[in-house]
């Protein structure tokens, strides 16, 4: 985790880009997390209703928004809305489980995320005004991942260095919690589908230390780099 947006955080990524900031790698993020919430959070029809989204949909997005409620830095700037938004998505989950039911449709959606994007698009003009360091959504995707788990080492650091309340670590999900978060997202709403089945293989064969990372925070972080590193070796074996 960087002390500074500024600092050079070459760790994991390529050669050609070991000198980005972290500013630059946040950029990446942000544009990711308003691309997601614009074109990928959308009903898929698993149920044979494509205007409004499943239960199992709206399970997925609930601990999604949670996740980067709870684990985006604070320079974001979008914890409030984030945690608005899960509010009414935990009201809408426990309204479609009452005898009446109830959908959350597109529409809506789009409703209930606008807050979030206007956030975005302020935070993103004053804060991060910086090139991509990323080409791709797949890449600005690794790198939201990357500063979730990220973010939850750096809390629990701070706390046993003296330097944060328990609060803060409680605030952010657990490592089990934060992986199954994004294997959820990965399942429901990823559009490439063949880096969604590759993902979801070797993420439910437990590869790459699964398990250990599930208990520890650290563990967590390295192995999202190691499934990143996998990734990329696939790719540039594909394209060679």
């Amino acid at each position: 985790h960087p002390e500074s947006l500024e600092e050079e955080v070459g760790n994991g990524w390529h050669d050609v880009e070991r000198n980005f900031t972290a500013r630059r790698r946040w950029t990446d993020a942000l544009l990711m997390l308003r691309h997601v919430f614009q074109e990928w959070v959308a009903p898929i029809g698993d149920d044979g209703n494509t205007e409004a989204f499943s239960y199992r949909q709206l399970v997925v997005i609930e601990a999604w928004v949670g996740l980067l409620a709870s684990n985006l830095p604070g320079a974001f700037g979008i914890r409030e809305e984030l945690r608005n938004l899960r509010s009414e998505l935990l009201s809408r989950l426990r309204a479609a489980q009452t005898k009446e039911g109830s959908r959350l449709c597109a529409s809506e959606w789009k409703e209930l995320a606008a807050p979030v994007l206007q956030k975005i698009a302020e935070v993103g003009q004053r804060d991060f005004a910086v090139a991509s360091a990323c080409g791709s959504d797949t890449c600005r995707l690794w790198s939201l991942f990357h500063t979730l788990a990220a973010e939850g080492l750096h809390r629990e650091e701070l706390i046993a260095a003296g330097g944060a309340g328990s609060s803060s670590l409680e605030e952010s999900y657990s490592p089990s919690a934060m992986l199954q978060a994004i294997r959820g997202f990965v399942d429901q709403y990823f559009k490439c589908l063949y880096c969604r089945r590759h993902f979801l293989e070797q993420f439910d064969a437990a590869s790459y230390d699964l398990d250990h990372a599930r208990k520890d925070r650290k563990e967590a972080v390295l192995y999202l780099w190691r499934l990143h590193n996998a990734v990329s070796v696939r790719v540039a074996a594909e394209h060679s």
